[in-house]
């Protein structure tokens, strides 16, 4: 398990498009956010509208409040130092009934506590064996 201090960026919105929403949070994972989130809120007024949050390696911080300013329209960012604490992790490829499917796991203190397996890997076996997605993953476990 490690420790790192990073940045949480954080914004409300009530006058963009969910389609632009979705193209936002996009943009941010493929730019190196470690995560991104949006939650429902209530705004002023009463309005309907999102919250924005984004986490950041700190040194990334100054980047990715452009590109919300740029991508979102708001005139404001909350910003935020958060510890993060992530497991130790590790990638194994497996020869399944399925096929190769690589399986995450995540260790804390040297004890397996997750074991997961690749979503993206699932999905293309369940496409390419005509098997459903739910049922696939059931069969891993």
């Amino acid at each position: 398990m490690s420790s790192a201090s990073c940045t949480q960026l954080e914004t409300n919105l009530d006058d963009i498009t969910p389609e632009i929403l979705g193209a936002v949070i996009g943009k941010l994972m493929s730019e190196g956010a470690l995560d991104a989130w949006i939650l429902p809120a209530v705004m002023k007024k009463n309005r309907p509208g999102h919250q924005l949050c984004v986490l950041v390696e700190n040194e990334d911080a100054e980047r990715f409040k452009e590109m919300i300013f740029a991508e979102t329209g708001t005139f404001g960012i909350r910003v935020r130092p958060v510890e993060r604490e992530v497991l130790e992790r590790s990638v194994e490829t497996c020869e399944t009934e399925f096929g190769k499917i690589r399986f995450k796991t995540g260790k804390y203190h040297g004890k397996v506590l997750v074991r997961k397996p690749e979503f993206e890997d699932c999905k293309a076996a369940a496409e390419r064996l005509g098997i459903p997605l739910p049922e696939l993953m059931r069969r891993l476990k």
